[in-house]
């Protein structure tokens, strides 16, 4: 299985269903689209980072949420987020890249990847939402019940994914 690599508390976001938008600088190949992927949580710890108060709140209030939020990973602290490891697999729906910019929160004018036509697609400040960025917008997101161990890498990279990693 293809798998990406995200820092922490990103792809734990993403396996709560929090995070739906991943944004990078590069578009994944074509392939890629409409499969299934892992998510790697990577080593990097999360109080290494320069959160802004904006996000550290919404974090928090994602951590509050027990059915919704990271304590069905079973944490209280983002440190004690699982790092190293696959832990959770979503679909690359779509694939937009970023044209222009609407307003301070007005959200992204991008360009689809099928149609090739412009839409406007509010999203959330999970991400880096600039001009260029592209936007891989992730459906059928599904937890892992035992995360992977696995070393990461960057860009997309193959796992062999054991039979017996089941989703929550």
């Amino acid at each position: 299985m293809k798998c990406l690599s995200i820092w922490q508390p990103w792809a734990s976001l993403i396996g709560c269903g929090v995070k739906t938008v991943e944004t990078r600088s590069w578009a994944p190949p074509v392939s890629v689209i409409g499969t299934r992927i892992g998510i790697h949580a990577s080593l990097r710890k999360p109080s290494s980072m320069g959160l802004t108060p904006y996000l550290i709140g919404a974090i928090e209030r994602v951590c509050r949420k027990q059915e919704h939020g990271f304590g069905r990973l079973g944490v209280d602290t983002l440190d004690e987020l699982p790092r190293g490891c696959v832990i959770a697999t979503a679909v690359i729906d779509q694939v937009w890249q970023v044209q222009r910019i609407r307003g301070p929160i007005g959200g992204a004018i991008a360009r689809g990847n099928c149609d090739q036509r412009i839409v406007e697609q509010r999203v959330d400040r999970l991400g880096d939402f600039s001009v260029g960025k592209w936007l891989w917008f992730l459906r059928d997101v599904q937890l892992l019940d035992e995360p992977v161990m696995v070393r990461g890498q960057q860009r997309l990279f193959e796992v062999e994914m054991p039979a017996m990693a089941e989703v929550v």
